[in-house]
């Protein structure tokens, strides 16, 4: 082994020795979670997960723009078709003038 291979080497395992020190303070440090505080955890970010999953459920019905355009382009082909049957409707005698 050269010696710039050894000096990388050991420089590698200073940072793995450095960051396994910092792991066992993180791990006994006094407000680190518990089992209890890990599994209330757990059970907020499956709340906040189920609320989430709603919200998409949700917003997959709520119409987008471009069906919102067409469901208005549809209704402004119902009224003007609705206003046509009234004026044909207003030509067309009445069950009085009929019977007469």
């Amino acid at each position: 082994m050269k010696l710039d291979d050894a000096r990388e080497l050991r420089q590698e395992l200073e940072a793995v020795e450095a960051a396994m020190i910092r792991i066992k303070e993180l791990w006994n440090a006094e407000d680190f979670p518990s089992i209890d505080q890990l599994g209330e955890l757990a059970s907020t970010a499956a709340g906040i997960n189920s609320i989430l999953d709603d919200l998409v459920a949700k917003e997959e019905r709520i119409p987008s723009a471009n069906s919102l355009d067409d469901l208005h382009t549809a209704v402004r082909g119902i009224s003007a078709n609705m206003d046509e049957i009234i004026d044909k409707a207003k030509q067309m005698p009445s069950a009085d003038d009929v019977q007469a």
